[in-house]
């Protein structure tokens, strides 16, 4: 999504689909984005 070139993970959409799933799956109350 955002290209490690400017801070980001460099992940792809697909990537990023699996991230969210899971983050939902386990119901984390925690942040998705954390400021550097």
């Amino acid at each position: 999504m955002i290209p490690e070139g400017y801070g980001g993970s460099g992940f792809d959409f697909d990537d990023m689909s699996i991230l969210l799933e899971e983050m939902g799956r386990v119901g984390l109350s925690g942040h998705f984005l954390v400021p550097q």
